[in-house]
């Protein structure tokens, strides 16, 4: 009714579903978050795509490695997914978009971000939305904020200075 272009594609084969939206879109570069993580960082993302495309020869960059669950993300090359596509055949890869891409790293260019030390803190955080409990969780930190945009390390800073109990 409001006209709004959307991809639905299979349930069960989230590596397909990805690919032929993907493929629909002529998207250069696939930009993965979980459904469950409401509070990604858009500036981190830019950041991540800036490193990309200076690092042209880089297939999958992972932006998760240390950081409190939920604001992680995976970028993936387009011609990347597509061989993943074309050479997965276990379940479980295809459930998923990237575990293709992360057992074979010899096929695969893929680079790493270490977490910024003052995202780390503290080690059991998590921002992910899946139980009751994490919304209310989300909801009491993000209005301690009282700003309308705010990053990650804002959620931190909010944390540390209130105490919150986590």
């Amino acid at each position: 009714k409001q006209n709004i272009e959307y991809f639905r594609g299979s349930e069960n084969n989230v590596l397909k579903r990805v690919y032929f939206a993907a493929k629909k879109y002529k998207a250069d570069n696939i930009v993965e978050i979980s459904g469950d993580s409401p509070l990604i960082d858009p500036k981190i993302i830019d950041d991540a795509i800036k490193f990309l495309k200076i690092n042209n020869h880089v297939d999958y960059l992972n932006v998760d490695h240390g950081l409190p669950g939920g604001i992680g993300f995976e970028i993936i090359k387009f011609m990347s997914l597509k061989k993943s596509y074309q050479f997965s055949t276990k379940k479980y890869e295809k459930e998923h978009v990237t575990p293709y891409i992360i057992k074979n790293p010899r096929k695969f260019n893929s680079f790493y971000f270490i977490a910024n030390k003052k995202l780390k803190y503290p080690m059991n955080l998590s921002f992910l939305l899946d139980e009751k409990e994490d919304y209310l969780f989300l909801q009491k930190i993000t209005s301690l904020i009282k700003k309308n945009f705010f990053d990650n390390f804002d959620l931190i800073k909010i944390i540390k200075k209130k105490k919150i109990n986590l």
